[in-house]
C-alpha cells in the first residue's frame, strides 16, 4: 500500500487519547491516532501505517502497532481506544461506541474474519477477549465456557454465586496457573464467563454444546437450541427449546436431565454458597439436580466419587470418553 505524507498533531490538551480537534487542516482528514495520543491527518484516510491503516504485515504499521485483519491495530485490537474517538469514525467503532459487542458484529464488519480471539465490549461496558468461531458459513459463535480433560486450576473451580453470574471471561491453559489463553487453538485454553454476560454475546438467543472424546479428535456430538436469557426470577434456570442435533445422535444430559428441552428436571443454577452439589465437584456452578448426568464439569478437578476430570455428554460413567457420549472428554459451550 502506498504511504502518503501525513501531518501529525500532538493532543497536548487531551486527557490520554480521548478528545480530537474538530478538524484537520484543509485538504486532509483524520487518518488515526497513535498510542501516545498523537492525531494523524492525511490526504487519504487509513494511510501511513497509523491506527486503522490498511496493512499486509507488521512492518507496514508505525508506533508499535501490529497488522491484524489487514489493519494497523493496537493492543486492544481496535483502531479506537475510547468511545470519544468514535466521533471521527475510526475503525472498530460500532453504534458510536468503541468495539463490537458480539461475534456476529465482528463477522459483519471485518472482511474475511477468522476464528480466534477478539476483544469485545461486554454488556457491563468492560472489554474482554472472546474466542469467536466462524468455522461454519454465516454463523458466528462465542465460546463462553469449556472443560478439557485433566488439569487443575480451572477458572470455574470454587466459584460463589456472584462470581458464577458476573465473572468476566477468565482464561487458563489446560495445565492451569496462567491467566490468559495460550494461542488461537481452541484446545489451548479453558474459559469461564459468568452466565449473566451471555446475553450480550448472543443477540440471536442461540446456544450450542460441542463435545469431543480427546485432544486432537473431531467433534462427535453437537447440539444446538434456542435459549431464554437468565433471570433471578426463575433462579437462573437454563430454559432451552427448539433443539437440533448438529452432529451425532445422542441427546446431551444437559437437556435430558438438567433442563426441560428433552424432558429434564429444569433445575436452578447453584454455586458453592447456594447448593450442596457444587461443593462435591470442585466448587463448580451448574444446573445440578441430584447431582448430574452429562455435566460439562464431570467429577471436577478432584475427580469426586471416582468421576473423571473432564466434560461429560451423557450420564456419569467412571471412564474416559467414548464416541457414544459416555465418559469424560472435551466440551465447549457457545452462544450466538
Amino acid at each position: 500500500f502506498a504511504r502518503l505524507k501525513a501531518t501529525v498533531l500532538n493532543l497536548t490538551n487531551a486527557p490520554g487519547i480521548g478528545v480530537v480537534p474538530q478538524t484537520c487542516s484543509v485538504g486532509s482528514v483524520v487518518a488515526g491516532i497513535l498510542p501516545n495520543g498523537t492525531l494523524v491527518c492525511s490526504a487519504q484516510a487509513f494511510a501511513n501505517g497509523v491506527l486503522g491503516a490498511l496493512c499486509l504485515q507488521n512492518s507496514d504499521c508505525i508506533g508499535g502497532l501490529t497488522c491484524s485483519d489487514r489493519r494497523c491495530l493496537g493492543a486492544g485490537g481496535y483502531a479506537c481506544s475510547s468511545h470519544a474517538q468514535c466521533a471521527t469514525k475510526l475503525a472498530g467503532c460500532n453504534a458510536g461506541l468503541c468495539g463490537y459487542s458480539n461475534c456476529a458484529q465482528v463477522r459483519t464488519n471485518i472482511a474475511n474474519a477468522k476464528s480466534g480471539f477478539y476483544q469485545l465490549r461486554m454488556s457491563t461496558g468492560v472489554y474482554a477477549d472472546i474466542y469467536c468461531d466462524f468455522s461454519n458459513v454465516g454463523e458466528a459463535w462465542a465460546v463462553v465456557w469449556n472443560n478439557l480433560r485433566g488439569g487443575t486450576g480451572k477458572p470455574s473451580t470454587n466459584l460463589n454465586m456472584a462470581q458464577a453470574l458476573n465473572m468476566v471471561p477468565t482464561y487458563v491453559t489446560p495445565n492451569g496457573g496462567l491467566t490468559m489463553y495460550a494461542s488461537k487453538d481452541i484446545e489451548s485454553f479453558l474459559v469461564y464467563t459468568g452466565i449473566m454476560l451471555w446475553q450480550g454475546l448472543s443477540p440471536n438467543g442461540r446456544f450450542r454444546y460441542d463435545w469431543a472424546i480427546n485432544y486432537g479428535q473431531p467433534i462427535v456430538q453437537s447440539y444446538e437450541c434456542a435459549y431464554t436469557y437468565f433471570t433471578s426470577a426463575n433462579s437462573y434456570r437454563f430454559v432451552l427449546s427448539g433443539c437440533v442435533q448438529r452432529i451425532g445422535s445422542v441427546i446431551p444430559g444437559l437437556c435430558s436431565f438438567h433442563t426441560t428441552c428433552a424432558g429434564g428436571g429444569n433445575y436452578p443454577f447453584t454455586a458453592t454458597d447456594t447448593g450442596s452439589c457444587p461443593s462435591s465437584y470442585a466448587g463448580t456452578p451448574f444446573w445440578y439436580g441430584a447431582c448430574w448426568s452429562g455435566s460439562l464439569w464431570g467429577g471436577g478437578e478432584i475427580s469426586s466419587d471416582g468421576y473423571y476430570n473432564g466434560a461429560y455428554w451423557i450420564n456419569s460413567a467412571r471412564q474416559w470418553a467414548v464416541s457414544t457420549g459416555e465418559g469424560a472428554g472435551n466440551g465447549w459451550y457457545y452462544v450466538s
